[in-house]
């Protein structure tokens, strides 16, 4: 008797598993051709988003977030002195320099995430121009995150 309960026991799992299964598979077909008929034309895909093409300085990817740099007191008084590499090979580049702002607007923390083309010197002559800039107060830890760019023929400052 024990064996018998077993056996019908087991078919019955079987069977509403099996159940189940057909169940489902009918509900996503309905579901499917419930979309294509309630408007007569089958579900589009949405388009792509819009290709954005990123400055080889930009920010690495898992390096932020970052707030905005905004509040620089002093954008053209500090003069960058670029290096003699950058200078004699006229070259157009770029920096991405992070850093925080302190309670007194004095650039803190500051160090070069990414620098195009590498080997002239171009975050190191960011890096020795940024202590002097000075942006508004904040009393917060926020990183913030800037490109710098040079440019040979145009104005050399921040």
């Amino acid at each position: 008797m024990t064996h018998r309960y077993r056996l019908a026991a087991g078919l019955a799992a079987m069977l509403s598993l099996q159940a189940c299964v057909e169940q489902k598979t009918t509900v996503l077909e309905q579901a499917s051709q419930g979309t294509v008929a309630a408007n007569g034309v089958a579900p589009s895909r949405p388009p792509p988003p819009p290709v954005r093409h990123l400055s080889p300085c930009s920010a690495p990817a898992g390096s932020g977030p970052f707030e905005s740099a905004q509040g620089l007191l002093n954008p053209h008084s500090i003069k960058i002195v670029w290096s003699p590499e950058a200078i004699a090979a006229n070259i157009h580049g770029c920096a991405g320099v992070r850093f925080r702002i302190g309670p007194d607007g004095v650039p803190q923390d500051v160090s070069v995430l990414t620098e195009y083309p590498v080997g002239y010197g171009l975050g190191d002559s960011i890096l020795q121009a940024f202590p002097a800039l000075r942006w508004t107060p904040r009393n917060d830890l926020a990183w913030h995150f800037v490109v710098i760019n040079h440019n040979p023929q145009g104005p050399q400052h921040i």
